[in-house]
């Protein structure tokens, strides 16, 4: 299946009227909701905070669709670094912590701070007759911030995610490793991948 590839602030750039935008990103329906019925956080970001955080520079949203128009899923990125504050820096093994420096630096609190691409959410849209491969849209995102990285260059990409083994397995399957002993603000597993180098 080819993909087409647009970011929201194309459309809006476009001229696409806003609720016209509003209805393609309330297509998407993620899996599973929550246990009280509310949409889980991937669904909640692309219908309610997507286009502010676009039209503020703080994010960019990528939108997947079929040769039909239908969106299959999305992601966002954003230019912000890996921050672990010094006692989960201590945490890290001798290893990850000399690898993480080299592409970083620490600040005058302790805090080891690494110049890194965030994967803020990647979600596939259940609401459709065509689907698309997680692994597939992982990959997708990967090669936008491959692409950014060879202009700007950071070496890693980062994400947070649920203590899930099935989600944690996903990720590492693809090359993502745990950050060890490191549990994120939002009470999330950090996991980070090192961005190929071109060659």
């Amino acid at each position: 299946m080819n993909f087409i590839i647009m970011t929201l602030q194309q459309l809006l750039d476009n001229g696409m009227e806003r609720d016209e935008i509003k209805k393609i990103l309330l297509s998407f329906k993620s899996i599973p909701q929550n246990e009280d019925g509310n949409p889980n956080d991937v669904e909640f970001f692309l219908h309610e905070k997507a286009i502010g955080l676009e039209c503020i520079g703080a994010s960019r949203t990528y939108l997947v669709f079929d040769e039909q128009g239908n969106l299959l899923g999305y992601y966002a990125l954003a230019s912000k670094p890996l921050m672990i504050a010094k006692k989960n820096l201590a945490k890290l093994s001798n290893k990850q912590r000399s690898k993480l420096r080299r592409h970083g630096h620490i600040t005058d609190s302790g805090v080891l701070q690494v110049y890194s691409y965030l994967l803020g959410q990647l979600g596939k849209n259940y609401n459709g007759v065509n689907s698309i491969d997680g692994k597939d849209l992982l990959t997708l995102a990967y090669n936008s911030i491959k692409a950014a990285s060879e202009i700007i260059g950071a070496k890693y990409i980062w994400l947070e995610c649920e203590d899930n083994d099935k989600l944690r397995k996903f990720y590492s399957d693809f090359g993502f490793q745990e950050v060890e002993g490191y549990t994120s603000k939002n009470n999330l597993k950090v996991m980070i991948l090192k961005i190929e180098e071109k060659g």
